[in-house]
């Protein structure tokens, strides 16, 4: 079970997820999801574009926004909802 601490009612925030969460954030009724881990940050870590490949097929826009301490955004992506 994915464990989200909710900021706001509408926004909520949550340690790594892979592609497999993806229909239990659908479920809970979140509507997007940023992601700000770049590929490779840790070894192990889900691929985003599989995350991203599962956000669309359950119809979430998907954000991802790769920030690593000591460095800004270089290239944000994002694929909105279908």
């Amino acid at each position: 079970m994915l464990r989200a601490l909710h900021l706001t009612p509408d926004f909520a925030i949550a340690g790594q997820i892979d592609a497999a969460d993806v229909a239990e954030i659908a479920a809970s009724g979140f509507r997007a999801i940023i992601n700000n881990r770049p590929d490779d940050e840790v070894p192990g870590q889900p691929c985003c574009a599989d995350i991203a490949q599962a956000a669309i097929e359950h119809g979430l826009g998907y954000y991802q926004f790769p920030c690593t301490r000591g460095r800004s955004i270089s290239r944000p992506c994002w694929r909105p909802a279908p």
